[in-house]
């Protein structure tokens, strides 16, 4: 089966576009990052290494 890159790009920009939208109002709170020891299906551990990495290149 092969998808169309043009047709699924044009749906991700609609709905990163949507939620860009909602972050940026009033109400938006962000929380913190879901991270299971199990590292389970639910577990953000994978965002908390990428922002460590991210700190960790901006101090360098």
């Amino acid at each position: 089966m092969s998808v169309d890159p043009i047709k699924l790009n044009a749906e991700d920009i609609h709905l990163v576009r949507s939620v860009q939208r909602g972050m940026a109002s009033r109400g938006y709170r962000p929380g913190p990052l879901i991270l299971d020891e199990d590292m389970g299906l639910n577990s953000e551990h994978t965002m908390a290494a990428i922002k460590a990495w991210y700190e960790e290149a901006m101090d360098a």
